[in-house]
């Protein structure tokens, strides 16, 4: 198989897995200048030749106004290949050299200031998607830095909403390995912007994790593709995250509760919760506890628990069908509890709240994108959410 061929196949892979691109959006490709962003580019425009659905493409390059910074060679190689690139200017080098500390890296800041650029370009002119170039081995080194250096485990998601709520994030270069780009993008000769700004800079701790990578590899020639299939298949209950896995606690006895989403013309309902409940002033889903009185069997007794808390908690008599959403196991004030999401788009019920004043003193009706921007939407009803709405892309 040619490598371009294998890499296009990893792309689509990608796009597939999580949902990275639908129908209608406005893909915006962060270019860099570089091999990989480049790559992911003109391969992200074949793939749309052949895509049974329309979408587009625009690629961006922010000029970050670097000492003999010249797109223009770059633009020009593109044209050829009929990809048009529009070019952002914005200052941000001078900020990154006065703010770093001598000895530093420059990387930190300036892909903070570049992205926020870019999220701002994004929704200012429609895009509904940002592509990023980052690849396997990319993924692979940030879980380790975060691992060696910042004390957490965590990597660089496929796809995922930005902090700002904004714009969505995905990387199509995710099972894509360095290796492959590097040998595609010297096939095509890609006329590569040099980054003088950190380019030179020794000692950093990404270097460091690559390097380290490339030793183990001579052992173990697999260790890359190891190490990103271990990001999708984690055991909570083999770390130290009491956040995740009770410790104190049998794994016979747990709180199983139930919530839904409940969606009506793109906006989902949201429930805000009293003094003393758990959870309290943040924003949450209806529902509550499966009780023993709750009727049938199996998934039948998780919907009729649903139909029960909603009803009680803001007046609503679902009639829509309740599906199975997800499922997520988390551990509080040291008891473990297994939350079981359901959805329910509401079509002939209804949509007349009344919450009880004594349950929910207040509830929203909110767009995903208008939740997500709020500082009072906890890390598991992103999670919830972001879960409905990668099924209902599907």
């Amino acid at each position: 198989m040619l490598i371009e061929d294998k890499i296009r196949k990893n792309i689509v892979r990608a796009l597939s897995d999580f949902t990275m691109i639908e129908t209608g959006d406005r893909v915006l490709v962060a270019v860099s200048g570089g091999k990989d962003s480049t790559v992911l580019l003109l391969l992200l425009k074949e793939i749309q030749k052949q895509s049974p659905f329309p979408f587009e493409l625009a690629a961006v390059l922010i000029d970050q106004k670097q000492p003999q910074f010249d797109a223009s060679t770059y633009k020009k190689w593109l044209a050829e290949r009929g990809v048009d690139l529009t070019i952002i200017e914005e200052d941000t080098y001078s900020i990154v050299v006065d703010k770093t500390k001598p000895g530093k890296s420059f990387c930190g800041l300036c892909s903070r200031l570049r992205r926020g650029v870019l999220y701002n370009y994004a929704h200012e002119h429609g895009f509904t998607k940002i592509a990023l170039g980052h690849h396997r081995d990319d993924l692979n080194q940030t879980i380790l830095l975060n691992m060696f250096y910042a004390g957490k485990i965590a990597s660089m998601p496929p796809k995922l909403f930005s902090d700002d709520g904004r714009n969505v994030l995905i990387r199509p270069l995710c099972y894509v390995d360095e290796t492959s780009i590097s040998e595609l993008a010297a096939s095509w000769q890609i006329p590569v912007i040099p980054c003088n700004l950190c380019g030179s800079q020794e000692n950093m701790q990404r270097a460091k994790m690559k390097q380290l990578l490339q030793e183990l590899s001579k052992d173990n020639p697999n260790i890359a593709a190891s190490l990103l299939n271990a990001q999708s298949n984690v055991r909570p209950s083999q770390l130290m995250d009491k956040k995740l896995h009770s410790f104190t606690a049998t794994n016979s006895h747990f709180l199983a509760i139930t919530e839904c989403v409940i969606e009506k013309d793109g906006k989902i309902l949201l429930i805000c919760r009293p003094a003393g409940k758990h959870a309290a002033g943040l924003l949450a889903l209806p529902g509550g506890k499966i009780e023993d009185a709750d009727g049938g069997e199996g998934i039948d007794v998780i919907r009729q628990a649903n139909l029960r808390e909603v009803r009680e908690e803001v007046g609503l008599e679902l009639v829509d069908p309740l599906q199975y959403l997800t499922s997520i196991y988390f551990v509080a004030e040291e008891t473990p509890i297994l939350d079981i999401v359901l959805y329910c788009r509401l079509k002939e019920t209804k949509a007349v709240v009344k919450a009880s004043p004594r349950e929910v003193p207040e509830y929203f009706w909110l767009t995903p994108q208008e939740l997500f921007s709020r500082e009072d939407c906890p890390p598991w009803l992103r999670r919830q959410v972001q879960a409905f709405l990668d099924i209902s892309a599907q």
